[in-house]
């Protein structure tokens, strides 16, 4: 077996284990939790999250727009967007962002084009999460908002930060940082 293989393999293998360990672990809660809910409630919250996780790979691949590669098609970006998302049960914070780079490779998307990718879509998550976060507070209690306003400054901060200029002289200054010499990767 090829290195390369053996070692997608093996993380795979690790990711899965670690899914299913998790998924024990938390059996009990997930059974209590079911039990309360409809069947056509868990089918609805069920296609909703597929909507919200195909939306998400949407999203991170649209930040290929516009730079030196082409847009993944659909089914490629779909393998390597899920299958590294896999990485966020294996502990580190960066194992997600490493098996994108690494399963993109094998259709000519450089590792620095997949981090710049990564981090894109990662901000794009956080300023939609805070938006829902924020509708979600203000709809539950109009006294939430007075405590946690600072959740509300994460919209248009986060807009900013992902306007292109802002956003890829940002990701120019940590390759500087971080020693990094080329061009930076941009996005569009």
């Amino acid at each position: 077996m090829h290195r390369k293989s053996a070692f997608r393999a093996a993380f795979l293998l690790v990711a899965v284990a670690l899914l299913v360990v998790t998924l024990a672990h938390e059996r009990e809660a997930a059974a209590a939790a079911l039990t309360r809910l409809s069947l056509p409630t868990i089918a609805l919250s069920g296609a909703l999250l597929l909507v919200g996780l195909m939306a998400q790979m949407l999203s991170w691949r649209s930040m290929f727009d516009g730079s030196e590669v082409d847009v993944p098609p659909i089914r490629v970006a779909a393998r390597i967007y899920f299958l590294g998302q896999l990485g966020k049960y294996v502990p580190g914070s960066v194992w997600t962002v490493v098996a994108q780079a690494e399963l993109g490779k094998d259709h000519r998307i450089s590792r620095a084009r997949s981090a710049v990718v990564a981090l894109g879509a990662f901000v794009v998550l956080v300023v939609i999460g805070a938006t829902v976060g924020a509708a979600g507070l203000a709809a539950g209690s109009a006294g939430s908002l007075h405590t946690y306003w600072w959740a509300l400054a994460a919209v248009p901060i986060g807009i900013v930060v992902l306007s292109p200029p802002v956003f890829n002289r940002l990701v120019a200054l940590a390759l500087r940082l971080a020693h990094r010499t080329g061009p930076a990767p941009a996005i569009t």
